[in-house]
């Protein structure tokens, strides 16, 4: 598929499979070879080649490649199922979610400080705090994206303990991190007492995002607040969701009866209501919402009940529903928070038409990918860069010569976690585990 960039209608090929070749040892794809996309796939070969310990990660992460043409193969027949996919397999994969008791003991959190000063991205002034998605630890967060790579980032971890048969456990916990939260917004303003402070809270861990932008920022310090994949409480995302059935079970055996009865542990003397839907009467001006429309953990409808409650009070709160499901929503958002503050997908924005972008628009309209127009903005703005040629790229505003030595190799690279995140060993493994066990099978089947 040929698509028109830029005033002078340049067509430019879409990257796809292509017919393989040997240079320098290694094996790139021939029609990317010329590519920022070719570079960013060297880098990534040689890193995994290079990695200590990690024989047969290159072998793995070739896999990974099948497996994430696989997956752009399934997303052209589009629809709910495929888009929920990553969730099923997902659960298939994780014994904490079969085997639900390997999770209530885990109870400690951890705090991370990241501080990001690269010449390709901009805000560096900013300060955001992250509550990551459950299960998940600063080292996976910062390899699947997680982590704003602009700017100081505070960031929380949620131990899989979080989402319990045991309410209270899950209370204390709660408690533990809004008073951590706490503390670290009091240190940011010490140091500056006009700082603003963004919030992004993905997943389970939204009921801390809420609490902390509603009630622990000052007005005058509140930045943005971007909660992804939230429900309105806990009990009744845990007693509707398909996924966690099992957690369901072992609650229903400690006595608890409802998701109702599972909130009424929510309130604590001095913190008082702790779940979102109590938490969204002072949220920053500059408040997001996005749900995925195919969320096999929490149900669209409790997160579609939290952002009305909010839009009640505050008019400007913004609702987006993505079309992926709780994990490719999470990871889609985090992505895109970094793309959106990368230096070169600015530049390459302001040179490209309309037109471009209503092509971009209908491509993914055929899909079914109903993106917010600045998002159908930012991926056309990425791929024009990934397709240009070295020799384009040269002459393009992208490429400084000055101390930031913003360099076709420095782009490529900041391009890696965004665009092509298997060429993280871990996601390698992980998608080379569904080419091997479902993926194969579904090809089969389309073909």
């Amino acid at each position: 598929m040929d698509r028109v960039h830029g005033k002078k209608r340049e067509k430019v090929p879409m990257p796809r499979p292509s017919e393989k070749i040997a240079a320098s040892g290694q094996e790139v794809e021939k029609d990317e070879s010329g590519t920022l996309l070719g570079v960013a796939i060297e880098a990534a070969t040689d890193f995994l080649k290079a990695m200590p310990g990690s024989e047969g990660a290159l072998a793995t992460y070739k896999r990974g490649r099948r497996a994430f043409d696989a997956l752009k193969a399934l997303v052209e027949r589009s629809n709910a199922e495929v888009f929920s996919r990553l969730d099923h397999w997902h659960a298939s994969l994780n014994d904490r979610l079969k085997n639900p008791q390997l999770r209530y003991n885990d109870l400690k959190h951890d705090i991370g400080i990241f501080e990001t000063k690269s010449p390709e991205y901009t805000d560096a002034g900013e300060v955001t705090m992250v509550f990551l998605p459950g299960d998940t630890s600063l080292e996976e967060a910062k390899s699947y994206g997680f982590i704003p790579k602009w700017g100081k980032t505070i960031v929380f971890t949620t131990p899989s303990g979080f989402v319990n048969c045991d309410p209270a456990k899950t209370k204390q916990i709660f408690l533990n991190v809004i008073q951590d939260a706490q503390r670290e917004i009091n240190k940011v303003l010490q140091d500056s007492l006009s700082q603003k402070i963004n919030v992004i809270s993905y997943s389970a861990a939204n009921g801390a995002g809420y609490y902390t932008a509603n009630n622990l920022l000052p007005k005058d310090n509140q930045g943005r607040f971007t909660s992804v994949a939230t429900g309105s409480g806990l009990g009744k995302e845990i007693f509707n969701s398909p996924i966690l059935k099992e957690i369901r079970k072992d609650a229903i055996g400690e006595g608890v009866i409802d998701g109702n009865d599972f909130n009424k542990v929510f309130y604590d003397k001095e913190f008082g209501f702790l779940l979102p839907e109590s938490n969204c009467s002072h949220l920053p001006e500059s408040t997001t919402i996005i749900l995925g429309k195919n969320d096999m953990y929490i149900p669209l409808e409790f997160g579609e009940e939290m952002a009305s409650k909010a839009k009640t009070i505050n008019s400007k709160v913004e609702l987006q529903i993505q079309p992926w499901g709780h994990i490719g929503t999470c990871l889609y958002t985090a992505h895109m928070q970094n793309l959106k503050h990368m230096k070169s997908v600015q530049i390459m924005q302001q040179d490209l038409t309309e037109e471009t972008f209503d092509k971009y628009e209908q491509i993914f309209s055929s899909r079914g990918l109903i993106l917010p127009q600045d998002e159908v903005k930012i991926w056309a703005s990425v791929f024009t860069i990934l397709c240009r040629s070295r020799e384009s790229l040269n002459d393009s505003k992208l490429i400084l010569e000055d101390d930031a030595k913003r360099n076709i190799e420095t782009i490529a690279r900041d391009f890696l976690t965004a665009i092509l995140p298997e060429t993280n060993k871990k996601i390698a493994i992980f998608l080379s585990l569904l080419n091997e066990r479902v993926i194969g099978r579904r090809l089969q089947t389309f073909q």
